[in-house]
């Protein structure tokens, strides 16, 4: 997970898709909580 989001920012990719990317990791449960934090405007 680490040397993907290094990798994703190292190649200049958007902040929501990085995230999005990182997610994928993540248990369904705690994709939930997060994505609601990930996915919120401003």
């Amino acid at each position: 997970m680490i040397i993907e989001g290094v990798l994703s920012i190292q190649s200049g990719d958007n902040t929501r898709i990085l995230a999005l990317k990182l997610l994928a990791y993540l248990a369904p449960v705690a994709r939930k909580q997060m994505e609601k934090e990930v996915l919120k405007d401003g």
